[in-house]
């Protein structure tokens, strides 16, 4: 018995066969480009040696840490940012990207003199016994908390005087307060803390034993005259000083020349906490200094429990008319710390 193939049918089965094979080695060599650097990009070469490439489909892809240093619109629909890379010393390699508009991708749009950082992520594409050609990229904003560990890392290795963007410290200096770290109340129930950062004691007095303290702050870009009572609140001199404890008796220990940040701690709006939650909080021995003041602005306060829109109460707060000075009193205010600008 005779079995016919059709020639055309092995034609297809060839060129299969060749595709196949060449893809395989395609994909061979581009790991083993990858693990040894032997690959070719036609621009931004600093990027082939201090970014983490990963191989796609007939495409390298490089990611790494950056900090936009510099954007510039240099007309006929072109931009450019001046990009200095991290390295994994915590170096700075500088790479100037110039491309058509659009074709580099910034998710936030930042008007800033600070430097911005971000996640680098540019795409290229070739076959690995080519140079690989840049398509596109794109420059996410870092979290905070990123940012954070990004600048202390960068203080640990010598570069002290980098100012670097931030969506806290751009709230402090357009709102002249941010959102802190939470103090945990009983387990996945949590107070928010919020702290006004530019703060001047005009006057501080006692009734009883409750502290007035009448200060001028700086929100929104305007001087605002508010006034603060407390039966017991935390005065820390400097953010590495220990807090002491100030009292009705005591007043005369705080220094009404400097300016301080105020600290305060709020029930965010859909909040669970309770009562008894926070009964349960305070009755503990081991709650610390923070906590006993804590819970002693909470036994006088009238709190409401539904919770508050932290930057909604402040604007209306702030937009309220009269010369009476603004209270605050869905805030429980527990604490100054006296500030660096002084």
């Amino acid at each position: 018995m005779k079995v016919k193939i059709n020639k055309k049918n092995l034609i297809f089965l060839g060129i299969f066969i060749l595709l196949l094979i060449l893809g395989s080695i395609s994909i061979l060599l581009s790991i083993y480009g990858i693990q040894n650097k032997l690959f070719l990009i036609n621009k931004y070469l600093v990027l082939r040696e201090y970014c983490q490439p990963s191989n796609q489909l007939l495409a390298l892809q490089f990611d790494c840490n950056a900090l936009i240093d510099k954007y510039e619109d240099i007309g006929n629909e072109k931009e450019c940012f001046t990009l200095s890379v991290i390295t994994k010393n915590y170096n700075f390699k500088e790479v100037k990207v110039c491309e058509k508009k659009g074709v580099v991708k910034l998710n936030e749009n930042i008007v800033t003199e600070r430097r911005i950082p971000v996640y680098l992520s540019f795409k290229y594409i070739g076959i690995p016994i080519f140079p690989y050609f840049f398509k596109e990229g794109t420059l996410t904003l870092m979290k905070d908390e990123s940012i954070s560990n990004l600048d202390k890392a960068l203080i640990d290795n010598n570069h002290k005087d980098i100012d670097l963007y931030s969506k806290a410290i751009q709230d402090l200096y357009d709102n002249g307060y941010y959102i802190s770290n939470d103090l945990e109340i009983v387990e996945g129930k949590n107070l928010k803390r919020v702290i006004f950062n530019n703060n001047k004691i005009q006057e501080i007095k006692t009734q009883g034993d409750t502290i007035i303290l009448d200060i001028e702050s700086q929100l929104f870009g305007q001087k605002h005259n508010i006034q603060l009572t407390s039966k017991l609140l935390l005065y820390t001199p400097n953010i590495f000083a220990k807090s002491t404890k100030v009292l009705s008796t005591n007043i005369s220990e705080i220094d009404l020349t400097r300016q301080y940040q105020i600290l305060f701690l709020y029930l965010p709006k859909g909040n669970n906490i309770t009562n008894d939650d926070l009964l349960t909080y305070c009755n503990n021995p081991e709650k610390g200094l923070v906590g006993e003041s804590v819970c002693e602005v909470i036994k006088d306060s009238n709190i409401e429990y539904t919770g508050i829109d932290i930057d909604r109460y402040i604007k209306e707060a702030t937009n309220s008319t009269g010369d009476e000075r603004i209270t605050f009193n869905n805030l429980l205010f527990y604490s100054l710390l006296l500030t660096n600008d002084n």
